[in-house]
């Protein structure tokens, strides 16, 4: 069981491309580092995306990471904002 929140739950998919849009890879602060690493932990086949139709300021980002998911056929998971996640193996 997983609950959490926000880039937590991200880092757990095969990448971090799902989150693009809501965790923002062009930031001030991340511009120490010189390339960006879009490699998850793969617990998941597939991205977890957080702040779905949620009272969350990132919420309206959240939805973009959806359609870029959508349109470009990948795996995801969209969960509302106190959701939990079950695997089951």
């Amino acid at each position: 069981m997983y609950a959490g929140y926000s880039a937590g739950i991200g880092i757990l998919g095969n990448s971090l491309k799902y989150i693009k849009k809501v965790d923002n890879s062009n930031c001030s602060s991340c511009k120490a580092s010189k390339e960006v690493i879009w490699e998850g932990l793969s617990f998941f086949h597939y991205g977890l995306l957080p702040h779905y139709i949620s009272n969350h300021f990132e919420s309206q980002a959240s939805g973009g990471d959806i359609q870029a998911c959508i349109d470009n056929k990948w795996l995801f998971k969209a969960l509302k904002d106190g959701a939990v996640t079950i695997l089951d193996k």
